[in-house]
């Protein structure tokens, strides 16, 4: 009689010890899931504002491109002013 008293009190405790397991276990997985989601919402936000980037700014090589391409435009302008200036 002592020996299946001493084996439902093992199974017993070996069952609230799975329950309490399983219970950690998918408070875990629910955890990874919340930080998953978070993750991927803050990956839609950063696409998104790469994606609004170059409506609100320049690179900065295409801005020293513009530049050079106004300085080399104004810069034939003032040859021609010259050019004129002396004729008369």
């Amino acid at each position: 009689m002592e020996g299946i008293t001493m084996q439902y009190l093992t199974e017993g405790i070996l069952t609230i010890l799975c329950i309490i397991v399983g219970f950690l276990l998918r408070k875990k997985d629910e955890d990874q899931q919340t930080e998953i989601n978070n993750i991927k919402k803050s990956v839609c936000r950063v696409n998104d504002t790469l994606t609004d980037l170059p409506k609100e700014y320049v690179l900065k090589a295409d801005y020293k491109d513009d530049i050079k391409e106004i300085k080399d435009t104004l810069s034939r302008i003032e040859t021609k002013l010259d050019t004129k200036a002396d004729r008369v």
